[in-house]
């Protein structure tokens, strides 16, 4: 559990940098780009819009601070602490989880405004913060991996987008019919993101326990999988550049 003053710090550092003004113009270009359609068309874009943006924000964003950090020697700073990998991906984490959350809602207010009740707003809004919340820890842990694996942020830019390629997958896999639809979307990373959303899809999925317990351990096993890669080529990279001994 991190305390809630490093957050604080975090946040306020992403702030001077002008990452999270970067953040707050994407999601308001999503948003712009989305009320350019009728109604009955956003609410078939919205799962696909929720899911980009915990893909921006946890992997893109994540991996382009990553070599802001390195530039300033930020890193070094963690060797003087304790387990000072696992703290610096999780204060990461958390905070893009936040984010993630904010972020998710925002969109859905921005997209689905006028077109559904209040009631209907307000509720949509509240499970898609809660879901771009739990769906970015994995995105950013994938991030920082891919961003581990560069000298510079060129490569991660140019190679790194084959880590973005099995993603894609997940969003093609939402159009296959049948039980290879639900069985590609618990494989795949970010399946588990519209296992959730399986009955707002363009080809609704019926709602059964299966379907959800299937979409959380999607969800929990990626970030799994994602910080134990980004904890173990992270440290890594810092024994190889000198800033852990």
């Amino acid at each position: 559990m991190i305390p809630a003053k490093p957050i604080v710090y975090e946040f306020r550092r992403l702030r001077r940098q002008g990452v999270s003004a970067l953040y707050a113009i994407i999601l308001l270009l999503f948003v712009l780009l989305v009320r350019v359609f009728p109604p009955d068309v956003r609410s078939t874009m919205l799962p696909f819009v929720l899911f980009s943006e915990p893909v921006i924000v946890g992997y893109i964003l994540s991996g382009g601070i990553f070599f802001m950090e390195l530039e300033q020697n930020t890193h070094a700073l963690y060797q003087l602490m304790p387990a000072g990998v696992w703290r610096y991906l999780i204060l990461r984490i958390t905070t893009f989880a936040i984010y993630g959350g904010i972020g998710g809602a925002f969109l859905t207010v921005g997209a689905m405004l006028g077109a559904e009740s209040s009631s209907m707003l307000v509720l949509h809004t509240m499970a898609a913060g809660i879901l771009c919340f739990v769906a970015a820890p994995a995105f950013t842990a994938l991030g920082v991996f891919s961003a581990a694996l560069f000298s510079t942020i060129n490569g991660f830019i140019i190679k790194g987008v084959v880590f973005l390629l099995p993603m894609m997958g997940t969003i093609a896999s939402v159009f296959i019919p049948g039980v290879a639809r639900i069985t590609a979307l618990g494989i795949l990373p970010g399946g588990g993101f519209f296992l959730f959303l399986g009955g707002f899809l363009p080809q609704p999925m019926p709602a059964t326990p299966f379907r959800y317990i299937l979409g959380a351990v999607n969800i929990v096993g990626w970030t799994a999988v994602g910080v134990s890669m980004a904890r173990n080529r992270m440290g890594k990279r810092l024994v190889r550049e000198g800033v852990v001994e």
